[in-house]
């Protein structure tokens, strides 16, 4: 079973709708489409002894996606704290065991404030505010709420993502009113989210993973 890292908004919507789409880089070194190999689709180098590399769109899926082939399971972490009492003390299940009532979890539950060991606010030197948050990626299984299988992949330029496509990875707009009025403001949020979480600017329309997943009832 794969372990996806998930972003709060793509948690809001797997919590809502029950599934989203998933917007990944390629990172492949050198990944390009094949058009002169009969059979093959793309071609790229490999990271270890620099050879070359030509497969199918079937096989790049099953191979190399970061998601696994569709049908696989998964189960997801998101950014995340353990629940403190107002003594600071951890907070444990009445047997003494953990599970995901002893847990905050960003997506659902922004507000909340670090606390330190004696039950009060904790602060940085500077006197902000300490952040509670975990990071997804050390997020134990019994911490998770998600779990599902994978659906379909797509392999594309970014640029090619649409509105419907930026609308069902989870991307809103409720707050930049001056968004609204253009005639894809779904695709622009999505602009603006990718210039800002990854290295490889928009501009340059890298190649990206669409994977859609479902979340289990």
């Amino acid at each position: 079973m794969n372990a996806i890292n998930l972003r709060d908004h793509e948690v809001r919507a797997l919590l809502g709708k029950g599934r989203v789409l998933l917007i990944r880089p390629v990172k492949l070194t050198e990944f390009r489409e094949c058009t002169n190999v009969p059979g093959s689709d793309w071609y790229f180098r490999s990271k270890h002894y620099g050879i070359w590399s030509d497969v199918s769109t079937a096989r790049l899926i099953e191979k190399y996606s970061p998601f696994g082939a569709p049908g696989s399971d998964w189960w997801g972490r998101e950014t995340w704290t353990r629940k403190r009492d107002d003594n600071g003390m951890l907070v444990y299940t009445p047997d003494g065991n953990e599970d995901q009532s002893c847990v905050w979890y960003s997506a659902s539950n922004p507000n909340v404030m670090a606390c330190d060991e004696d039950g009060g606010y904790k602060f940085n030197k500077d006197g902000s505010e300490a952040s509670p948050w975990i990071s997804s990626v050390i997020m134990p299984r019994w911490a998770s709420r998600l779990s599902g299988v994978v659906g379909n992949t797509r392999v594309m330029r970014v640029q090619d993502v649409d509105e419907f496509d930026a609308i069902e990875a989870g991307m809103y707009c409720d707050n930049l009113a001056d968004l609204k009025t253009l005639d894809h403001p779904r695709k622009e949020v999505f602009k603006i989210f990718w210039n800002d979480t990854y290295p490889m600017p928009y501009e340059d329309s890298p190649w990206v993973w669409l994977t859609e997943i479902e979340r289990k009832a």
